[in-house]
C-alpha cells in the first residue's frame, strides 16, 4: 500500500533539488564566463545540494512504494 503523503513529500524534494542543481549551473556558468570565482563555487555547492535532495526524493519514493 503506498503512502501518498511520502510520495508527494518525494516529489516536491527531486522537483527542488532539480530546480536548485539548475540555478547552481546557472551561476557556475556566469561565476565562470565573468571571472567571478565565489560565484562559481556557490554553483558547484548549489548543484551538489540539488543532486542529493534529488536522490533523497527518490529514495522516499521507492520506500513509499514498499510501505
Amino acid at each position: 500500500m503506498r503512502n501518498p503523503r511520502r510520495t508527494m513529500d518525494g516529489i516536491r524534494k527531486s522537483v527542488k533539488g532539480k530546480a536548485t542543481k539548475a540555478i547552481g549551473s546557472a551561476k557556475d556558468t556566469v561565476g565562470e564566463l565573468s571571472g567571478n570565482d565565489r560565484l562559481r563555487l556557490e554553483g558547484k555547492v548549489d548543484k551538489v545540494k540539488g543532486a542529493l535532495l534529488d536522490t533523497m526524493g527518490k529514495v522516499e519514493r521507492a520506500i513509499a512504494r514498499k510501505v
